[in-house]
Parts: structure tokens; C-alpha cells; sequence
């Protein structure tokens, strides 16, 4: 049983990686469609022209195909392949990640983090990180949508705390 969950996670891991190259294919050259959508920018940013030596996204439809599959994973271990998936993709080339901005990749991601076990909630923060050391920008939908994940936790949280002192009620001058 062991060895048949082993070989059906490397088939999982290795569609995932095949869908993953299929947005390298295509014959149409995308351009960087970028509209400064961020009001802050690190002055050592500077825009990278798509290289265009196969390691360039030319097949969008293929990268919203791990769009979907990310949204709709349910396992620990296809969240993380995918998302290991989208790295192998953004760090292939450095104009892949704003020759895909407009697919809302990260911003989407972000507002189904709650949903996602812990190690993909690490991976998706590596591809954000990656974003702003790497590329040198500052992804301000993303970061929009990663401050709302945490204000809705962060106020479920608080609700927690505030019902349970409720249901316990004050312990004023009780020793």
C-alpha cells in the first residue's frame, strides 16, 4: 500500500511538473503588459525582459490550469507540488511573474490560505518573497490580499477570546 501511494504521489508530482513546462509552449511571444500597480516601488527595480530561451511563459491557458488545481487541492501534498510548480515557472525566467500578473495568481492564492495546510501557507509566502528579494518589487495586490487573510483571522481569533471570556464571565475580586 506504501509503494503504490509513493508511485501515485510521483504521478501527481509529475503531471503537475508537465502542466507546469506546457506554459513554456506556444508560438506567440507574450509582452510584459506591465501597469505600475503598485504605489511603492524599491528603487533598484528594474522591469526584466522576457529572455525568450524556452524558459519564457508563452501559454497562459497551461499556467491557469495550476491556477485551478491550487485553488481546488485539498491534500497537503498536491497544494505543495503545485505551488513548488508555480516556483519552477516564476524562477525560470525573471518576466514570467509580471508576463502572468494579470492572471492574479498570488492575490487569489492568498484568499484561499486559510483552507491550505500550514506547509503550502510557507510555500506561498517563499513565491511572495521571491517576488519582492528577487524580482525587486513590491506586488501590492498580493500584499493587499495576504492583510486580509490576516485580518479575518486575526478577528476570529479576537471573537474566540471575547466569547470565551463571555461564557466564563469577568473574574472581578474572585481569588
Amino acid at each position: 500500500m506504501l509503494e503504490t501511494e509513493s508511485e501515485s504521489s510521483e504521478a501527481i508530482r509529475n503531471l503537475v511538473l508537465l502542466v507546469a513546462s506546457l506554459s513554456f509552449c506556444g508560438h506567440t511571444e507574450l509582452k510584459v503588459d506591465f501597469l505600475s500597480s503598485t504605489i511603492y516601488e524599491l528603487d533598484s527595480f528594474k522591469l526584466p525582459e522576457p529572455e525568450n530561451r524556452g524558459s519564457t511563459v508563452r501559454n497562459v491557458h497551461a499556467f491557469a490550469v495550476l491556477q485551478s488545481v491550487f485553488s481546488r487541492a485539498q491534500s497537503e501534498r498536491l497544494s505543495t507540488i503545485v505551488l513548488d510548480a508555480i516556483a519552477t515557472v516564476y524562477n525560470a525566467d525573471g518576466a514570467n511573474y509580471f508576463l502572468l500578473e494579470r492572471q492574479n495568481s498570488l492575490s487569489q492564492f492568498a484568499e484561499k490560505l486559510s483552507a491550505k495546510p500550514a506547509s503550502a501557507q510557507r510555500k506561498f509566502y517563499q513565491l511572495l518573497e521571491f517576488v519582492v528579494v528577487h524580482l525587486k518589487h513590491v506586488p501590492a495586490k498580493e500584499l493587499v490580499a495576504v492583510a486580509r487573510y490576516v485580518w479575518r483571522n486575526l478577528f476570529l481569533c479576537i471573537s474566540k477570546s471575547a466569547l470565551q471570556y463571555d461564557l466564563r464571565g469577568p473574574n472581578i475580586g474572585t481569588a
